[in-house]
């Protein structure tokens, strides 16, 4: 189910071999050098995600606020998005990526 999904049910907790399956998976896709510099946090900290959500929710009232173009604005109107990213705070598990490594704990 799509993350921004308005009809998505509450999350429920995700095994972490299933976690790690799909980080597997995800460390394959391909990068411009075809490198896969990929390092991946999964955060697991209700504190942490709320920062992350914080910073996040942020970040998307400046671009709908006036960084976007009014194009990509009409192109996400059908969504039914906006700045408000709950999901980054209720889900049990979030996942964060970098092209560069770096320590992370959860």
């Amino acid at each position: 189910m799509r993350d921004d999904d308005p009809a998505r049910e509450v999350p429920r907790e995700v095994p972490r071999e299933v976690i790690e399956a799909c980080l597997l998976a995800a460390g394959t896709a391909l990068s411009g050098a075809n490198q896969q510099p990929w390092f991946f946090c999964v955060i697991t900290d209700a504190q942490r995600k709320r920062r992350i959500r914080e910073a996040a929710e942020a970040e998307e009232r400046a671009f709908y606020g006036g960084r976007a173009p009014q194009e990509w604005l009409d192109a996400l109107a059908p969504r039914g998005t906006d700045p408000n990213k709950p999901f980054l705070e209720d889900a049990p598990t979030a996942s964060s990526r970098r092209c560069w490594p770096r320590r992370c704990t959860s």
